[in-house]
C-alpha cells in the first residue's frame, strides 16, 4: 500500500500568537514505512501543526457509496500532548482515508491562561477543525466518543454526535438531543437541532446491530501505531 505523509502548519489566529503560540514537539526524522512528500519538508513552526496520512486505495469508491462516515476521537500522550485522529468509512465501515494530527503540547503559561477552557479548545476547535478541513474524503458526518469534541459542531459545517458513554455522561449544562444509531446512542449539539433529521436518515440506513464505536478504536490503535513510528 502506498502512503504519504504530507506537513501543515498553521498559526493561530489570536493577536497575540506571537507570545503563546503552541509548538510542534516532535522532530520527525526518517519514517519506516512512510514515504516523505517531497513537495514539503517538515519544519518547527508556531501554534498549529497537522500530518495527514492518506492510504493508496483509490477514493473513487467513496463516489460510490453514498454514505461517509467520519469517525474522530483523541489521545492524551505522556510528555508529549494531545493527538487527534479522522477516519472516513463507508457505511460498511471500509476506511476511505485517515488522517491524523501530530501532537500538540501547551506550555505552562498557556495552560495558566486557558484554565480549564484549554482541553475543549484544543480537542473541540484546533485539531477537529484542522482534520475536517485537511480531510480529502469528506464525510457526511462526524461520530466522536470525546464529548469535548462534540464542541466541534461550532467550527465546522457537518453534523456531529458523541457516543453516551462513561466519559460523555459527565455531567453537562446543556440540554442535548440523544439518538440511538445502530447498537449505541448518540448525542447531538444543542445548538444545532436541525442534525436530528440527518442522523434519523443515517440510522435508518445502518443495520440496527452496527457497532459504530468499533471503528473508534481503529482510529486509537493507528494513533497509537503512528506516534510508534515518529517518536
Amino acid at each position: 500500500m502506498d502512503c504519504r505523509i504530507n506537513g501543515d502548519f498553521r498559526q493561530s489566529g489570536f493577536g497575540w500568537r506571537k507570545l503563546f503560540g503552541f509548538r510542534k514537539v516532535l522532530r520527525f526524522g526518517k519514517l519506516c514505512r512512510f514515504r516523505q512528500s517531497a513537495e514539503r519538508r517538515w519544519q518547527l513552526r508556531r501554534f498549529r501543526t497537522e500530518r495527514s496520512i492518506e492510504t493508496g486505495m483509490s477514493t473513487a469508491s467513496a463516489s460510490t457509496e453514498s454514505l461517509r462516515l467520519g469517525f474522530l476521537t483523541a489521545l492524551h500522550l505522556e510528555n508529549r500532548g494531545h493527538v487527534a485522529g479522522l477516519l472516513v468509512t463507508n457505511k460498511y465501515g471500509r476506511p476511505l482515508e485517515f488522517q491524523c494530527t501530530a501532537p500538540v503540547r501547551p506550555n505552562r503559561t498557556q495552560e495558566l491562561l486557558y484554565g480549564p477552557t484549554l482541553v475543549p479548545f484544543l480537542l473541540g476547535e484546533l485539531l477537529s477543525k484542522t482534520l475536517v478541513e485537511r480531510i480529502g474524503v469528506k464525510p457526511h458526518v462526524l461520530l466522536t466518543d470525546r464529548l469535548e469534541m462534540l464542541d466541534a459542531r461550532l467550527h465546522v459545517s457537518l453534523p456531529v454526535a458523541c457516543f453516551v458513554g462513561k466519559e460523555a455522561a459527565k455531567g453537562s449544562e446543556f440540554d442535548w438531543e440523544t439518538l440511538r444509531i445502530g447498537k449505541q446512542s448518540f448525542r447531538l449539539h444543542a445548538e444545532f437541532g436541525d442534525d436530528l433529521k440527518t442522523f434519523e436518515k443515517l440510522a435508518k440506513e445502518l443495520a440496527t446491530d452496527a457497532d459504530l464505536l468499533e471503528p473508534l478504536d481503529r482510529v486509537r490503535e493507528a494513533l497509537q501505531e503512528t506516534m510508534k513510528v515518529a517518536a
